[in-house]
């Protein structure tokens, strides 16, 4: 229909804001949405009913815009007006009929969108779980582990030279305790670097690192590495 420039329905309508502007078809036009009963599939007006005061429009205190919403199917009013029938009965309830088994498939079968879902999941872990795959995450792993490992024994040298450093300046306050000076100041002095000292030594001291951890899982990285995918 697009090809032969054949307007889709209300394509030709006067209106400020076009749902439309070039009147082209799609999927939308067809079947449109069957509780509301839009698109020419669903529309029950192609066979002379005529459906009003089905939906009401309500103003969105947010957006400030009218949104339509579907009135209780008690307060439709029908009307049959054969005249306006174009597609004739029997043609109209085959094509209802093999709708409504469509989505009955759908709904005993897989969701579509799951099944996509899974296939596309399924593909990808094929792809990451080639034994290429797995070997360029063992090596991966090893050079990231590496790397903490480095920084971690650059770390302990930077304390271990500061806690020379403290531990210098603790036995030259000692030695002026010792030669008899001792104030206020040196107290202070004192308490302050053997508070220093105690942080060192707790951070020389500190427990199982994030690289230790994942030195004790590096035996066991494939194995997790294809549990996590």
């Amino acid at each position: 229909m697009n090809q032969r420039h054949i307007p889709a329905p209300g394509a030709t309508y006067r209106r400020k804001r076009p749902s439309r502007h070039y009147g082209t078809w799609s999927a939308s036009v067809l079947h449109g949405d069957l509780q509301q009963a839009t698109g020419m599939l669903s529309n029950p007006v192609y066979i002379g009913r005529v459906i009003w005061n089905r939906r009401e429009w309500l103003m969105n205190p947010e957006t400030k815009r009218r949104v339509p919403r579907l009135r209780p199917e008690s307060d439709w009013i029908i009307t049959e007006q054969l005249d306006l029938r174009i597609i004739p009965q029997p043609l109209w309830d085959r094509v209802q009929q093999r709708r409504k088994s469509q989505s009955q498939q759908t709904q005993l079968g897989e969701d579509q969108n799951t099944y996509y879902e899974e296939r596309c999941l399924a593909a990808l872990r094929d792809e990451l779980l080639t034994p290429d795959a797995v070997e360029r995450i063992i090596q991966k792993v090893n050079r990231l582990l590496a790397g903490r490992q480095r920084e971690r024994q650059l770390e302990l040298e930077r304390l271990h030279r500061q806690l020379a450093t403290v531990e210098d300046e603790i036995a030259n306050i000692m030695k002026a305790i010792k030669a008899g000076i001792l104030t206020a100041s040196t107290k202070q002095a004192l308490e302050q670097a053997e508070a220093e000292r105690a942080k060192l030594l707790a951070g020389i001291a500190m427990p199982t690192t994030k690289a230790d951890k994942m030195a004790l899982l590096l035996p066991r990285i494939a194995e997790r590495y294809r549990t996590i995918v």
